[in-house]
Parts: C-alpha cells; sequence; structure tokens
C-alpha cells in the first residue's frame, strides 16, 4: 500500500544495496526478524497470521503469542517475495500469495478443527478470500486493504498514480518501513524500504476478486482499523465491511494509531479485543 510521502525511484542494483544496508540477513537471505513462526497450542483450534505488503511475520508475533497463551495454536507466514529483497516481488502476482495461505490453512486443517484467519492489511484481503473458498473459522481483519489511504494533496486517486508511475518506474522508495505514530515501534518494524509497483497492482487486483465475494462471506469477523491510518482507507474498509454478509460481525475504531495497529499506540486494545472475539462462542 502507498503511504503519503515523498518516494523516489531507485535502480535495482542501488536498490538492494540500500535494503542490504537496512537488515542484516540470515544465510539463507531471509531478513533477521522476517521468519515465520509456529507457536503449539492446547486446543483444538488454529489461527493462521496473514502479513501485510512488503512487511514480513513480525507485526502479528506478538499479537500470536497472546493468542497461543490462550491455548491456540498459531502459525504465521512469510508470503512469496517478502521477507527478502523488494525485487522479488517484482514477478509476485495475488495468486502466489493466496496460495501460500491455502497451502498453510490446509495444513493446518489436518491437525486443528477449526482455523481461524487473522490478516493485516493485505493479509486480510487474502484471509476474505480464503473464507470465500474454503471452510474458515473466524475472521480478524487488522486495518484491511481495500484502497489505498486518500492523500488530498494529489489531485488523483492513489491507485491511479500508482498504474501511471508504474508504467515508468518499477521501484518506489518509502519515506518509512510502516507507518507507525509511535516512533519507537516504527523504528523497530521490519519490512522493506521499496515498493514494487508491478506487485501494488496485484494486490488491487485481489481487492476486486474480493470485493465480488464478499456478498457470500458468512463468518464471524471482526474489522479493527485507525481513523489515522495513512496506508489503507479507513472509508473503504467501513464499506466493504457493510458488504460482509455475516451477521456476527463487528468494527473497532482506535484513535491514536496509524496503520501497523498491532505495534503502534493502542495495540494492548488490539490485542484483548482479538482474543474477546476469538474466545467468546
Amino acid at each position: 500500500m502507498v503511504q503519503q510521502e515523498n518516494t523516489y525511484f531507485r535502480r535495482p542494483y542501488s536498490l538492494l544495496q540500500e535494503e542490504i544496508s537496512f537488515h542484516k540477513r540470515s544465510e539463507n537471505g531471509i531478513i533477521c526478524g522476517a521468519e515465520p513462526f509456529y507457536f503449539q497450542g492446547n486446543s483444538k483450534e488454529a489461527v493462521l497470521m496473514v502479513h501485510g505488503y512488503t512487511s514480513t511475520p513480525r507485526d502479528l508475533r506478538t499479537l500470536g503469542l497472546h493468542l497461543n497463551n490462550s491455548g491456540y495454536t498459531v502459525k504465521g507466514i512469510l508470503l512469496p517475495g517478502h521477507g527478502t529483497k523488494p525485487t522479488d516481488l517484482d514477478a509476485c502476482t495475488w495468486l502466489q500469495w493466496y496460495q501460500a495461505l491455502e497451502e498453510a490453512f490446509t495444513s493446518l486443517s489436518t491437525t486443528s478443527e477449526i482455523v481461524h484467519l487473522a490478516g493485516f492489511s493485505m493479509g486480510a484481503a487474502l484471509a476474505l478470500h480464503c473464507a470465500a473458498n474454503h471452510r474458515a473459522g473466524k475472521l480478524v481483519l487488522l486495518s484491511p486493504f481495500f484502497r489505498i489511504a486518500y492523500n488530498p494533496i494529489h489531485l488523483v486517486p492513489e491507485e491511479v498514480l500508482v498504474y501511471t508511475i508504474g508504467r515508468v518506474l518499477r521501484h518506489l522508495k518509502k519515506k518509512y518501513s510502516g507507518n507507525c505514530s509511535n516512533p519507537d515501534a516504527r523504528a523497530r518494524h521490519v519490512a522493506y524500504y521499496h515498493y514494487a509497483l508491478s506487485s501494488i497492482n496485484q494486490a488491487l487486483e485481489l481487492v476486486k476478486v474480493i470485493r465480488s465475494e464478499m456478498h457470500t462471506i458468512k463468518n464471524p469477523a471482526l474489522f479493527i482499523h485507525s481513523r489515522r491510518d495513512k496506508t489503507t482507507s479507513p472509508a473503504a474498509s467501513r464499506k466493504m465491511y457493510s458488504l460482509l454478509a455475516s451477521s456476527d460481525k463487528r468494527f473497532v475504531w482506535l484513535e491514536k494509531a496509524n496503520h501497523i495497529v498491532p505495534h503502534d499506540y493502542e495495540n494492548d486494545r488490539v490485542f484483548r479485543e482479538v482474543v474477546s472475539f476469538l474466545t467468546v462462542r
């Protein structure tokens, strides 16, 4: 998702060198801290967690530990093209991201009676698509991506800018790796510092699919979004909430956080809301 900031082009080589300077990497090329995670629980229910665009499972790890402490088996996956270098996103399609989610869902379903889905940002859109096509449990949708947040400085929608600029440039540099109001959380955030414009368009294609499926999704759902989100549109989130067919759904507004709600101000409330939503029958 495109943040409201000045961005600029990086050639692939200089882009790679700059990314290397931002993050340490393990021998297999994965950014340290970006690894997938798995926490074995003691119940018959599991939670599959899906991170956002250009980001990593680290966004959801702390929330995953809270859920594991409540007995859930928790798995956080690393989507294709993520957690390594942004040029790896150039050729990725949303179907590849979804396939990774679907494979993890199928695997968890063999050992758990119920698999809930928790998605952050673009991961929330992927979770909804999974729920539309599989027998999933409850849905936790954090800062879900349905549109890029509006920037009043621009005269056209952000999606138009992405498409237009993407015909000329391949990558754009971010001001920060992610949008957090809390500067300490922002400094600890593990994600790329560049966007791959072709894969942003893939995320937008995914949203088109999701929009056509919302009327078929009846899973209990919890939406959590901040009014201050500068990455994904809060208004679009509320609109998609109204389109969801579920009769058991709840929308929670945050007032202080920015986009990365699991790590920003009010994250304690996020943890409480999610644990309560999943445990209440």
